[in-house]
């Protein structure tokens, strides 16, 4: 009886799996706080160049002769600002994208290591239903409604959203 429970103890989880579910998950968390990073980098340009153009529209203002310089000045700080927000609203998608990973990975790492990482309580999943595993492991890479139909092909409506949730 001993021997029957660890055998099912130790095939609870899917160990290579899971192994390579972390080591993607830990380059995907890299990628994302790499993306962080540069989301930090592109805000730091974006106020320099906001000062930048408040300077030049300052020289400007207080100009009262020819302001050909003056005015190109503002206009390419001007330019130069709205392309910093560009590249700022462009680095900001990036890590939202680099966090969907993130996500996902945590969804393959808690099916394949049988472990529930983000339900706010860490600690061994409460069930080892491998059908549950299986779908919630194609969250976010099929859309919500056909995992459902997926899922009611076999369980109950209520089944399937506890095991999806």
């Amino acid at each position: 009886m001993a021997l029957a429970t660890y055998a099912s103890t130790v095939g609870a989880a899917d160990w290579s799996t899971c192994h390579d579910d972390l080591d993607r998950l830990r380059r995907a968390s890299s990628d994302a706080s790499n993306a962080a990073e540069e989301v930090d980098q592109a805000a730091q340009d974006v106020e320099s160049k906001r000062d930048d153009v408040e300077s030049a529209l300052r020289y400007l203002r207080i100009c009262n002769r020819d302001c050909w310089y003056e005015r190109s000045r503002y206009n390419s700080a001007k330019a130069d600002y709205e392309s910093a927000k560009g590249d700022f609203e462009s680095k900001k998608s990036d890590l939202a994208s680099g966090l969907d990973d993130v996500a996902s990975r945590v969804r393959d790492v808690e099916s394949s290591c049988d472990y529930t990482i983000v339900s706010g309580t860490a600690g061994r999943s409460p069930t080892t239903d491998r059908f549950c595993a299986l779908l919630r492991r194609y969250k976010g890479r099929m859309n919500d409604q056909r995992l459902m139909e997926t899922c009611r092909q076999s369980r109950s409506e209520e089944d399937c959203r506890k095991c999806l949730n």
